[in-house]
């Protein structure tokens, strides 16, 4: 046994050959005491046999636990754990802090997977897969796919990193590609309210690609793809480790995605701190008008992609805007409103039969509509902004170029895009075979992937903004998909970048919003989801797909959980979600969809205003119902949950969001097409730690008498802190220790805010 000291933790392994041919090692988790163990045994064909957590042991027999697609100069093959006619071996370093297991194949390719102590923290493990080829001109490796066991029970969670987090039973199923919206962090994790669980996570601070993913039944994954992917080489190994950790039981106060999420923030914050953090708090780089636009509107998104005509055109958009935002300016709406404009491109040609549709043409836009009664885009948004403070961010592309557009045509437009080989083998330089993949959206024209690392794609975009910010006076500008769609690999040698994967796609979308904000000073942009690798880049995120859960769930399926807000709170802005006119049809449901961005710290709408008619998609236009008195109890809600936010803006922008109290008795479900909990509350700790503040939302419609305990000991407070409580009815009470319950009696549709202060 060997001990090692490490900050304020002592960390301990014990590794032991025995004639079984058997071998563990042993981590105590520093946190929690927890015991992590991992056996091996040669006679398996895995060579890991188990993974124990104190008396809980995860063990899949029929799970492989790597599988590697290698090339060579015709073809791919895939080897696996548990091929036949394979040599199984272990070793251990002579300091005993790390075992190595291999496997020989009768090809002589060997591949290793190096189990160790992590070195970003004491508390992982961390697993490091290589590739050992017989000579270095004959193979390449394309894909590396580690897989973690585990036999999940019934009664445990599951967490996984799709937008701002998601929770369900362990039964579901996960796959994201990172980074992108469906993985915008990096770890996953299993726990239950009885047992122990498993934090699982790639430790990459570059932002390169990989397939997160989870079977709900036998097994995380991690797919990696070298950098240099395919590339003949002597040998391979993992530019970054899958970090294993020993998470405790979950707890009332004390949710899996919380758990695990600590563990993951301080991987991210560890020195050398992620790149994307380089920039610092969000809140210096955020234009005040932004940092207070707690209400948004968008001109007429549909969620199919196929828009209402009319709501482009200037003079239409400024008519519902006008009309809509001066009902909640009259109902008390004290603050600035973010405008997304859609359809304000009109193309070289005057003529309406020939506008550039929505999802076509890009990066071709100009020149801007111009209404029948002359109104224009820049009339439009310096109209609007001048009378209600109402800031426009119109719409461009940031990752499609259109096949038959001018520029594509003109400028050579392939040069630009991402490539890929005909045939998966040995990449063999510039005569390697590549193609171009395509992407369709139902409008019409086939787009490819831009490269973001090429010059071209860069100062195309830059030059985009520049004109729609100092010609059409636009206030900011919303670049779609940066931050949603995945990564994509490209093996283009002309690219001047490493083949398929590795740091080149961050490093280029980082340098085109450098240029644009050279270019555009003080004008912030936005980008949809909130993939963290883009957190430097933008001042916004649109998190749609984060909302396309909800808040609770009766059978086990998978909810919003805000994971995102505890790693990265401080750090990024965010703001918007769908909304459809059937929800009009169910207030409790509405004012529970808002309620859920107002506990998450989101800026709070981005309400369609135009539509069309969509029964697949469900109607989405709603300046009918704004207009419609019978409506006007919603726009106060509205109105009245910006105002709150506006009070809490400080802990929204800089705190960050921490698990809530526990209620009793607990709240019950609203359905709707999501679900969510009738009173819902958002917890809320500022940058200091010093001080606490949870949003509570009646959204039932009835009064509710209810208790909240908090547990101040989650946020550190100690015992015999002294702290000051003060409510929404300027109660003060003064009292110490780690633990309150406050009471409740809230309105139908009241929201209730309580705060408390260390008193130093």
């Amino acid at each position: 046994m060997k001990a090692l000291f490490s900050l304020s933790t002592i960390l301990v392994f014990v590794i032991t050959i025995i004639m079984t041919k058997a071998t563990s090692i042993s981590l105590l988790a520093p946190s929690s005491g927890i015991n992590l163990n991992l056996n091996f045994d040669t006679g398996t064909s895995n060579i890991l046999d188990s993974i124990s957590v104190d008396d809980r042991t995860f063990k899949k027999s029929d799970a492989t636990i790597f599988s590697v697609e290698i090339v060579n100069r015709n073809s791919i093959f895939t080897l696996t754990s548990k091929d036949d006619n394979v040599i199984r071996s272990l070793s251990s370093s002579d300091t005993n802090d790390q075992v190595t297991a291999s496997w020989q194949f009768n090809n002589n390719i060997t591949v290793t997977l190096q189990f160790s102590s992590s070195s970003s923290s004491s508390s992982f493990i961390d697993v490091t897969p290589s590739v050992i080829f017989p000579d270095s001109t004959n193979h390449g490796v394309a894909t590396f796919t580690v897989s973690i066991p585990v036999n999940p029970q019934a009664s445990d969670t599951a967490f996984f990193p799709d937008s701002y987090g998601e929770e369900a039973s362990a039964t579901n199923t996960y796959s994201g590609t990172y980074p992108s919206a469906s993985a915008a962090m990096q770890h996953m994790a299993i726990s239950s309210t009885t047992a122990p669980g498993l934090y699982v996570a790639s430790h990459d601070k570059s932002g390169d690609w990989k397939e997160l993913s989870y079977d709900g039944s036998s097994a995380f994954g991690v797919k990696m793809v070298p950098i240099g992917a395919t590339k003949p080489v002597s040998g391979w190994t993992a530019e970054y480790p899958i970090s294993l950790a020993a998470l405790p039981k979950i707890g009332e106060s004390a949710p899996l995605w919380f758990l695990a999420s600590e563990l993951y923030r301080a991987f991210i914050f560890a020195e050398p701190a992620a790149p994307w953090l380089q920039q610092g708090p969000i809140q210096k780089r955020l234009p005040t008008h932004l940092q207070n636009s707690h209400l948004w509107l968008n001109t007429g998104w549909q969620c199919h992609d196929v828009f209402e005509d009319a709501q482009g055109d200037p003079a239409t958009a400024q008519k519902r805007v006008e009309d809509v935002v001066k009902i909640w300016r009259g109902l008390g709406l004290k603050d600035p409103v973010g405008l997304h404009y859609y359809e304000w491109q009109q193309g070289p040609d005057p003529d309406p039969s020939e506008r550039y549709l929505f999802d076509t043409h890009y990066p071709d836009y100009f020149p801007g509509r111009v209404s029948d009664d002359g109104t224009t885009v820049e009339s439009f948004a310096a109209s609007v902004l001048a009378d209600l403070g109402v800031y426009t961010y119109p719409y461009i592309n940031g990752r499609i170029f259109d096949l038959t557009c001018d520029s594509y045509i003109a400028d050579n437009g392939e040069e630009v895009c991402v490539k890929v080989p005909e045939k998966m083998k040995l990449f063999d330089g510039e005569n390697t075979k590549l193609s171009v993949p395509t992407e369709n959206y139902g409008s019409g024209p086939d787009f490819c992937i831009a490269n973001p690392a090429t010059e071209y794609w860069q100062n195309k975009l830059g030059s985009t903004v520049e004109s729609l910010v100092k010609d059409y006076g636009a206030s900011g500008v919303y670049i779609d998909q940066v931050a949603s769609a995945s990564m994509n690999l490209c093996y283009d040698p002309a690219h001047n970048h490493t083949i398929a994967n590795g740091h080149w796609w961050r490093n280029g979308y980082l340098e085109m919003f450098n240029k644009i904000h050279e270019l555009a000073p003080g004008a912030p942009m936005v980008t949809e989801s909130n993939s963290e690798i883009y957190m430097d880049m933008v001042e916004g995120y649109l998190p749609l797909t984060a909302f396309m859960k909800g808040l609770a769930s009766s059978s086990g399926d998978k909810v919003l959980v805000p994971a995102f807000s505890f790693v990265y709170g401080g750090f990024y802005n965010a703001f918007g979600a769908e909304f459809y006119q059937a929800d009009f049809a169910d207030v409790p449901y509405l004012r529970a969809k808002i309620a859920a961005m107002l506990v998450t710290g989101t800026q709070i709408g981005w309400f369609s205003l135009g539509g069309i008619e969509d029964d697949a998609c469900g109607e989405m236009g709603l300046y009918d119902l704004f207009m419609d008195e019978g409506n006007l109890d919603v726009s106060q809600y509205i109105v009245d949950s910006a105002n709150v936010r506006s009070e809490l803006v400080d802990f929204f922008l800089n705190g960050r969001q921490y698990p809530n109290p526990v209620s009793d008795p607990a709240p019950e479900i609203v359905k709707g097409n999501k679900e969510y909990h009738d009173v819902m509350t958002g917890t809320w700790v500022s940058e200091d730690g010093g001080d606490v503040a949870a949003v509570v939302c009646n959204v039932s419609g009835s009064d509710k008498k209810f208790t909240l305990a908090f547990d101040f000991a989650l946020y550190g407070w100690k015992e015999g802190d002294k702290y000051k409580m003060e409510t929404s009815k300027k109660v003060y009470v003064v009292e110490r220790g780690t633990s309150h319950v406050v009471e409740f009696d809230v309105a139908g549709s009241g929201i209730e805010v309580v705060r408390f202060s260390l008193i130093i």
